[in-house]
């Protein structure tokens, strides 16, 4: 199992963009999940909020929860947050503009059964940072890592390729990224989560460009096939710097605006 912090190739990079691709205006379109009531709300996006920390350090029930099928997409009524551990009752808050994960204020699609996941964290933070993963109707992490600092910071990601995870289609999981503490600081862990259902057959992108992909994913509601797509034409294309202006903007459109503002700063 790879314990470094990965990113596995799922598309095809060799097809080169184009002009038109890039001027194309990128629009987000959530997902309808049917009934209001089972739609993830938004309106506490990135709230900072005092957590117990109940049950996140339970173990992990014996099933493999990223291996077989899974039956009705359920949904949790959680909004995305970001949370905060106070280890004493010092009242005091870390801004949630250190770390954020780049998920939207619903629970977000993927089409890919091995996704990569992306997080913002604030440059010039050398905490080491965990990373969790686990479907919503089990108890504790299911799988946990720890990754080392990244004093650059910016925009990470972690490959559930790389370390052999497979999501089950049609389920819900959270996911959570958490910077610790230094042994000699008072102040709390700061952690923020997402949520994430994979969709089998939603997608056939084929020999698709990323170029493409970014719209045709977003289009569809598929926020991590989006960010991904844009993410690695960002790593990859050597007109980088007007990609991260296209996923400042798909950013924006998942207010997300510290990541935004990080993307949007790279300009030609």
């Amino acid at each position: 199992m790879c314990t470094a912090l990965c990113i596995g190739v799922i598309y095809d990079q060799s097809i080169k963009t184009t002009q038109a691709d890039e001027k194309r205006l990128l629009l987000y379109s959530p997902p309808d999940y049917g009934s209001a009531e089972n739609r993830i709300g938004g309106g506490a996006r990135h709230r900072d909020q005092v957590a117990d920390g109940k049950g996140l350090d339970a173990a992990a029930s014996a099933f493999n929860p990223f291996i077989g099928g899974g039956g009705g997409v359920q949904y949790s009524k959680t909004p995305r947050f970001t949370s905060i551990r106070r280890p004493t009752s010092q009242p005091w808050r870390l801004k949630s503009e250190y770390l954020q994960v780049l998920a939207p204020e619903h629970t977000g699609l993927t089409s890919n059964r091995q996704p990569n996941l992306y997080w913002y964290v604030k440059p010039g933070l050398e905490n080491y940072q965990s990373f969790r993963l686990s479907p919503m109707n089990q108890v504790g992490w299911a799988f946990e890592i720890t990754i080392p600092p990244a004093p650059a910071g910016g925009i990470r990601s972690l490959s559930l390729r790389e370390h052999n995870i497979q999501l089950q289609p049609n389920t819900e999981y959270r996911w959570q990224v958490l910077l610790e503490p230094f042994s000699n600081q008072t102040a709390a862990a700061t952690n923020s989560t997402g949520y994430i259902v994979y969709i089998p057959h939603i997608l056939k992108s084929g020999d698709i460009s990323n170029s493409e992909l970014i719209h045709v994913a977003a289009k569809k509601g598929l926020w991590y096939d989006a960010v991904d797509a844009v993410s690695k034409l960002v790593q990859t294309e050597q007109r980088g710097n007007k990609w991260h202006q296209h996923r400042a903007e798909l950013l924006r459109q998942g207010n997300l605006q510290q990541a935004a503002k990080y993307d949007a700063q790279y300009r030609n």
